[in-house]
């Protein structure tokens, strides 16, 4: 449940943005992930005589395919923050910070989905594995 209080809503804001923020840089990245594969398969379908055009060449260079795995690391709320948490730099939120993205990091690396992960060959696979961590903890997870 989302709160009415002006503190409630201006941190929902917040999170919104952000996690849209993180959201986008991994479309974007998925969506030139896409367009290598494109390439790569238009590669296979070229006449032999545009295999030297400089436009052909430009194209090209999109087409080296890889498997990417991305890992999300997501600062989840913690019980006292305040609506100043994008520029609270003070020591003790950034060292409760590090703890707990050091716990996260700590968390997803032994995450069974993480460990048993198989490797891409073209694909993109992002893992969130501490997220059902903090789904219990209404403080930390935003609804």
């Amino acid at each position: 449940m989302i709160g009415t209080s002006p503190f409630d809503v201006l941190h929902r804001e917040k999170e919104i943005r952000y996690s849209s923020r993180t959201r986008l840089n991994t479309d974007l990245l998925k969506r030139a992930h896409d367009l290598r594969v494109t390439v790569n398969r238009l590669s296979k379908k070229i006449r032999p005589e545009l295999l030297h055009d400089p436009d052909w060449l430009a194209l090209s260079d999109f087409g080296d395919l890889a498997g990417v795995t991305i890992v999300q690391l997501v600062h989840r709320r913690a019980a006292y923050e305040t609506g100043a948490k994008d520029y609270d730099f003070s020591r003790l939120s950034m060292d409760d910070h590090w703890k707990a993205g050091a716990a996260d990091a700590l968390a997803t690396l032994t995450n069974s989905k993480w460990v048993s992960r198989s490797r891409p060959d073209e694909d993109i696979v992002i893992f969130d594995c501490t997220k059902e961590l903090y789904q219990s903890d209404k403080k930390r997870e935003p609804s």
